[in-house]
């Protein structure tokens, strides 16, 4: 169905003229403003609200003049007055309330989260609120701690062009200090110290920069610090400064450098660790090894080494620890060399290496695929006379498992027990783990029992190895049970656990499951993978649970999904090709209705979803609004459109569309050329088909089976066998295999003519290819028989189509009925047991099959047959075994 309203994601529209009502409320609340100086309201009796309006007399009188009141208030709108009726009640905001966002119009603009009077009074030509105005609000909701509000009303008066005082930001600055929000406190304290007499004082700065260093907020740590009295260049324009130029003591530099640390940023380290370095700052060693720590967990060995070289530079001695940190670096790129080379040098620095140390190299080798090695370092630390722990045990047991080595993880566990140590949970997991990349999971289940024997608990991250490994094997319910289990062993489930369960249960085509787990997922405020709702959400669209689909879809975007528009095409698509045209515009529209902009390839979707049900109008309009929004339709558009029109309107019309394409700069390719070829073959227009295929060839196209296919079956359809032999060696002669569909087609050429002996060795030729003939292939060799009075041959193919596993159709009972209709004599034994046999299998007979069992056997017998059948002429029903072999 085409849906001829707008697709268009509406925002609210502002208008001055809101009703009657709405501009008498406003207009009286302007004048109520105006009479006050717009400095604010009076102050109302304590514990009561005051309203204003409340006790107007039924009809007031408003002046225009009152819009644009006084020199510099706008432009005047007239001298006229306007006769209004009494208005709504209009609140004191600063006495009920109306600061706040509460019934706030929500317009995605500066006006977001602002009370609906004040949009109302903004809508009126000439009304400008002042500093005072805006100062009046902002300082109420600081005042009651509403940071936000106080933001949201600051926000409207920066776009309105009214800048906000010091004492005001000062306050704000505050208010956010409270609040914990530094980003927002840093800011107010730039704006407030452009205001004299406003800015924060030192020791406010200061603490605020400390709460920022524990916090790892390197952005307000910045600002802060600049505040503090440095220069406003950032922190990259003063590296490289003479010392003297930046001030900065040392409590404070190891504070930024703490920042840095703790957030992770290690460029913004670098920076600010010379910056101290030119303002003669000397860092510590621990500074450098905290430094190369933080570079060292995200695997950047290279800034660790930066690190390590500048603390050479600034005269610091380097102890194992630093080396060991570059080791766990090396570790984590997955290379064992550099490991290696930082090994070699600390033993040339003097350095004596520690278990840690050997338990790192260890690690290294095991991420590096080199089981070996790892062995080799394990027992390099066996002969420093080192007393191994179960950490580098473990360390040895993962080198294994990454391998999926299950005889040597166990191998190793067994060794760590034998030596008097006490496995770990993390022990356990990882040799459960390598049971998993085995693929041994009764061997993960008895080492999971062992773990439990051992009295020690297993934790989140056992059930994910548990569930992700029997989700990789497809057994969605072994999936289930692990994590039941994990439920009945007190470990609550986590994100990565619910996802696995989820996806499982999906791919499974178990969508209760899934059903019943994402509600508990939402229920216990999971934060579940946007992709693999997205799967779900996909997955249940292509098993056409459309209800399930867009319910999941719906809820996810409540949960705090933000789906992608590809997510959305993806559904499209899906109905497309479920030839669902009107479900495809409903996620179009839902695309608008979600606040997204739909692209090329969701428009693209909707239009082959209008080909699929031949609406040509529907196409075209969703191809016209494609360019409406702004969009450049490309190729697939095109192509997408001329099938649509030519299934619908036929082959002229596609041919306009071919022209579109080309005048818009497109060449065609392979499915435009093919998309013609078909509509032609399918309008019975094969001199077009030919010259079709003849324009693909001389555009340099290479024609595939799918552009040959239409043109055998067209020649077939003509009963011109030769011509569709002609087009089938043609497609051989290219190299090409043709599909089933075009052996079919020539079969059939060749029935319709009586070549039989062709005919069955053609469907020889199918099976030969390694393809499977169809319903259709045996009922094209069949029915040839029939034509021909051959109802032994055809009776033979029918056992032949059954043996095969095909079953047997209405049409295939029909055509032996035929058979036996042109039977001299008259097959009527055969007849009657083809329809037992028919009712017998559950195919129902048609009109067809009526009338050739009428016309072999005679109207009494029908009806006497289908009597002693007990049902009506048109209802299968159990019958008896048919006595003719069929081939048997």
């Amino acid at each position: 169905m085409l849906s001829t309203a707008p697709r268009r994601h509406a925002g609210p529209a502002r208008s001055q003229s809101r009703g009657l009502l709405h501009i008498a409320a406003a207009a009286a609340a302007v004048a109520i403003l105006l009479s006050r100086n717009a400095v604010g309201f009076a102050s109302p009796s304590p514990g009561r609200p005051q309203v204003l309006g409340l006790n107007r007399p039924r009809e007031i009188r408003v002046s225009a003049h009152a819009f644009g009141a006084g020199p510099g208030r706008g432009r005047r709108i007239g001298d006229f007055d306007i006769s209004l009726p009494l208005p709504r009640p209009i609140h004191d905001p600063s006495a009920a309330g109306d600061w706040e966002e509460g019934g706030g119009v929500h317009t995605g603009s500066r006006d977001e989260g602002l009370p609906r009077w004040f949009l109302e009074l903004s809508s009126i030509s000439g009304f400008e609120p002042d500093l005072s105005f805006y100062s009046k609000f902002i300082v109420e909701a600081a005042k009651k701690g509403d940071l936000r509000a106080a933001q949201r009303w600051l926000q409207n008066a920066e776009g309105a062009g009214v800048s906000p005082d010091g004492d005001t930001l000062k306050l704000l600055f505050q208010t956010a200090t409270k609040a914990g929000e530094l980003a927002s406190a840093a800011r107010y304290a730039v704006k407030a110290a452009a205001h004299s007499g406003a800015e924060p004082s030192s020791a406010e700065l200061t603490e605020l920069l400390s709460r920022a260093a524990a916090e790892g907020n390197l952005a307000a740590a910045e600002i802060l610090f600049e505040q503090l009295g440095n220069n406003n260049r950032s922190v990259f324009e003063k590296v490289g400064v003479r010392s003297g130029e930046v001030h900065m003591d040392p409590a404070t530099h190891a504070t930024l450098l703490g920042v840095c640390v703790k957030s992770g940023d290690l460029e913004a380290a670098e920076g600010w660790l010379r910056v101290g370095i030119a303002a003669g700052i000397k860092p510590s060693g621990v500074n450098f090894v905290e430094l190369m720590n933080a570079a060292a967990e995200q695997g950047n060995l290279s800034m660790a080494e930066v690190f390590f070289e500048q603390g050479v530079a600034a005269g610091v001695r380097h102890k194992l620890v630093a080396y060991n940190i570059l080791i766990k670096a090396a570790s984590k790129t997955g290379h064992l060399e550099p490991a290696k080379h930082w090994f070699q040098k600390a033993c040339a620095d003097g350095m004596r290496p520690s278990l840690v140390t050997y338990t790192s190299l260890v690690t290294a080798a095991a991420r590096a695929g080199d089981l070996p090695a790892a062995e080799g370092w394990f027992l390099k630390a066996q002969q420093a006379g080192l007393t191994l722990d179960i950490v580098i045990y473990t360390a040895l047991i993962d080198a294994a498992a990454r391998q999926g080595n299950l005889q040597t993880a166990e191998h190793w566990f067994e060794q760590a027990v034998s030596e008097g140590l006490h496995p770990t949970v993390v022990t356990f997991n990882t040799v459960i783990s390598t049971a998993m990349k085995a693929a041994d999971s009764g061997a993960a289940d008895r080492w999971f029992k062992r773990c439990q024997s051992a009295g020690v608990k297993p934790n989140v991250k056992t059930f994910e190895i548990l569930m992700s490994g029997t989700a990789r094997s497809g057994d969605s319910i072994a999936v289930e049970r692990w994590f039941q289990t994990a439920n009945a062993t007190g470990v609550k489930a986590d994100a990565m656990m619910f996802n696995t369960l989820l996806g499982a249960s999906v791919r499974a085509g178990n969508f209760e499951v899934a059903r019943h787990w994402f509600d508990r997922a939402l229920l216990d405020h999971v934060q579940l993978d946007q992709g693999i709702v997205a799967t779900m959400v996909i997955s249940a669209a292509k098993k056409e649970q459309r209800g399930l689909s867009k319910s999941w879809l719906e809820q996810g975007r409540v949960a705090g999904l933000n789906f992608s528009i590809a997510t959305y095409t993806v559904l499209a698509e899906t109905a497309s090709r479920q030839s669902r045209l009107t479900e495809a515009e409903d996620w179009l529209q839902i695309v608008f209705d979600h606040g997204l902009s739909p692209e090329v390839a969701t428009y693209n979707a909707v239009i082959s979803a209008a080909g699929r049900v031949q609406n040509a109008s529907a196409a075209v309009h969703w191809y016209e609004e494609c360019v409406e929004q702004g969009l450049k339709p490309d190729l697939q558009t095109f192509n997408s459109v001329i099938n649509a029109a030519g299934r619908g309107l036929g082959l002229r019309s596609a041919e306009r569309w071919f022209a579109k394409a080309m005048e818009a700069g497109h060449l065609p390719d392979l499915v435009t050329f093919t998309t013609l070829v078909g509509i032609a073959a399918q309008t019975n227009d094969l001199q077009s088909a030919e010259g079709w295929f003849q324009a693909a060839v001389e555009a340099g196209i290479q024609p595939d089976v799918v552009m040959y296919t239409p043109l055998i079956v067209a020649a077939a359809r003509e009963g011109n066998a030769d011509l569709a032999e002609q087009w089938f060696d043609g497609a051989l002669g290219a190299g090409l295999l043709p599909d089933v569909v075009a052996y079919t087609a020539l079969l059939e050429a060749h029935a319709r003519s009586g070549n039989m002996v062709r005919a069955e060795a053609l469907f020889q030729q199918i099976q030969g290819a390694a393809l499977t003939p169809g319903p259709e292939s045996f009922s094209a060799v069949i029915n040839g028989h029939a034509r021909l009075g051959d109802i032994d041959a055809a009776a033979r193919w029918f056992g032949e189509m059954e043996r095969k596993g095909v079953v047997a159709t209405a049409v295939q009972y029909n055509q032996l009925l035929k058979a036996c209709a042109r039977a001299k004599p008259r097959e009527a034994a055969f007849a009657e047991d083809l329809f037992r046999r028919m009712l017998e299998r559950g195919v129902a007979p048609t009109k067809g099959t009526m009338e050739a069992l009428k016309w072999v056997v005679g109207g009494e017998r029908v009806s006497a047959l289908c009597n002693k059948a007990g049902a009506g002429p048109h209802m299968a029903v159990a019958g008896v075994s048919a006595r003719r072999s069929y081939g048997r």
